[in-house]
């Protein structure tokens, strides 16, 4: 994402701008191809997650649910794990989920969840997985929370979840708490 003061003229054809027009009439995210690798996104921030395949819904009264991107384009790539949304405190201006080691540290959490999910759930159909965590100030003791709907049949929660404490977490310089939600098929 590019901070608001750079900019640049986006040239589009009929059926890009008559997308663009309808996304913002219905209120709803698209993504746009551009030349090259850059893509331009329209984007509604909104205070509720749902997955319609699972009935999960989560409303954040003080978040914002919205996309990310994470600095490697081939991350998760032909996974069985994929990203959904992020949801960040609600505040004007850049979150900590725009930060460089924030952003790894995400792509990790990812990564570990894929290595340590089953590919082949005897369950049927699409789960919801999200890790909750507290990002410190002046190292106060930080959590790390994994939920799932349902949950993965065959899987040890709290084993995993010590899988995930040890990875590093990112020196950051506000307190915050952000939830990556995920899902995967089984």
């Amino acid at each position: 994402m590019l901070p608001a003061k750079q900019s640049f003229p986006v040239f589009l054809g009929d059926p890009s701008w008559l997308a663009i027009r309808e996304a913002l009439t219905s209120q709803r995210d698209i993504q746009i191809p551009l030349s090259g690798k850059m893509t331009f996104h329209v984007e509604f921030i909104r205070d509720t997650f749902s997955d319609i395949p699972t009935g999960f819904t989560l409303k954040t009264p003080s978040g914002q649910v919205r996309a990310w991107h994470a600095r490697n384009v081939n991350w998760l790539h032909k996974s069985h794990l994929q990203f959904e949304k992020i949801i960040v405190p609600t505040k004007l201006g850049p979150t900590a989920a725009s930060k460089a080691n924030v952003g790894k540290y995400i792509e990790l959490i990812g990564e570990a969840l894929a290595a340590n999910i089953p590919k082949r759930d005897p369950g049927v159909g699409k789960k919801i997985i999200m890790a909750a965590f507290q990002l410190p100030n002046d190292g106060i003791k930080n959590w790390f929370t994994l939920s799932f709907s349902p949950g993965p049949e065959g899987l040890d929660g709290a084993g995993l979840v010590q899988k995930m404490l040890v990875i590093p977490r990112p020196d950051v310089n506000e307190y915050t708490t952000l939830n990556v939600i995920f899902s995967v098929w089984g």
